[in-house]
C-alpha cells in the first residue's frame, strides 16, 4: 500500500478562482427598467425603443468599458 502525498493537487474540475467572474445575462426585468431610464434622460422622446433596450443590455452585461 502507498502512502498518499500531502502535496497540493490541482483542481481541474472545481470552482473556478474568485478572480475568474462568471459572465451573467442580465434579467429582462433589469434591461426594461435601464431602458426606461435611459428613455426618461432622452426626455422621453419616442422612437429610441430598441436603442435605449440594446444600450441598456450593453451596461448591465459589462460590456460597457468606460
Amino acid at each position: 500500500m502507498q502512502k498518499k502525498s500531502n502535496s497540493k493537487a490541482t483542481n481541474n474540475g472545481g470552482p473556478q478562482p474568485s478572480s475568474a467572474k462568471p459572465k451573467l445575462s442580465p434579467n429582462q426585468d433589469d434591461v426594461a427598467r435601464r431602458a426606461y431610464e435611459l428613455y426618461v434622460a432622452r426626455g422621453r422622446v419616442p422612437g429610441h425603443e430598441l436603442e435605449d433596450w440594446i444600450q441598456a443590455e450593453i451596461e448591465l452585461s459589462g460590456k460597457a468599458r468606460s
